[in-house]
């Protein structure tokens, strides 16, 4: 069933979206994440869960856990920065849908043209996580490699092939990083994603098992165990990191 299908929304044309979040051609397309966390350091985002907080929090010997569930999809984890115009308690609630969900590439965006494009959560919470536990983390993940071709494509990469074990199966590194990937109605949106290597393309399914062994580590070892609720301070987002020019 669909993750989403769980919500209750109010109606879409008696919603009053907040028009602060959108897209603005004066700001650049894309915000330099390294940058962000270099200038920043302790930025945040945040993720919208169904339901409070405490409905998507178990504990297990006495530590906190973010239920796995709460996450929803994974790779390609939905999160908000906050600290500029997005306000966690203000904005988490307003969802885009449609053509709304598209990535914003630089073009002038009118409210208008979206009517209908976004709903309003009635029945949600998130929790916040800071930057530096999400972007360029390191993961570890063993994978068999069973043809030549993909040892060679290893060697290529710089791997060290020293690591494998009598059955072939090598210990290797990922990464995850945070990416800004803005939308049509909010310019603050980004996406968690899951490198194999730290150069090349994300994940983007999770069919094999040496992906299921990386999307399980970042689940269990960093966004289930590494959330904030209510976190203070939130640091500011300078308009210089997001503005052409200042």
């Amino acid at each position: 069933m669909c993750f989403w299908k769980h919500w209750r929304v109010k109606r879409r044309r008696g919603s009053c979206y907040p028009e602060s979040i959108l897209p603005s051609v004066e700001y650049v397309v894309r915000i330099d994440i390294d940058d962000l966390l270099d200038k920043v350091g302790e930025f945040v985002v945040s993720r919208r869960m169904k339901g409070t907080v405490e409905d998507n929090i178990n504990v297990f010997a006495g530590q906190r856990r973010l239920r796995i569930e709460a996450l929803g999809r994974i790779p390609n984890l939905s999160l908000n920065l906050l600290g500029g115009a997005f306000v966690e308690k203000k904005h988490t609630k307003f969802r885009q849908i449609d053509e709304a969900t598209r990535e914003w590439n630089g073009e002038a965006v009118l409210m208008k043209d979206y009517i209908g494009k976004f709903e309003e959560l009635d029945n949600c919470s998130s929790v916040a996580f800071r930057g530096r536990d999400l972007h360029r983390v390191e993961v570890p993940y063993k994978k068999t490699i069973a043809t030549k071709a993909e040892k060679d494509k290893l060697q290529r990469l710089g791997i060290n092939l020293d690591r494998f074990i009598e059955n072939n199966e090598a210990s290797l590194q990922g990464i995850i990083k945070l990416e800004h990937k803005p939308t049509m109605l909010n310019y603050w949106h980004m996406v968690l994603e899951i490198f194999p290597q730290a150069v090349g393309e994300p994940i983007k399914r999770v069919d094999a098992a040496w992906q299921r062994n990386m999307v399980n580590f970042v689940t269990q070892e960093i966004l289930t165990v590494k959330f904030e609720v209510n976190p203070d301070p939130v640091p500011s987002i300078h308009k210089s990191l997001y503005h052409k020019k200042l």
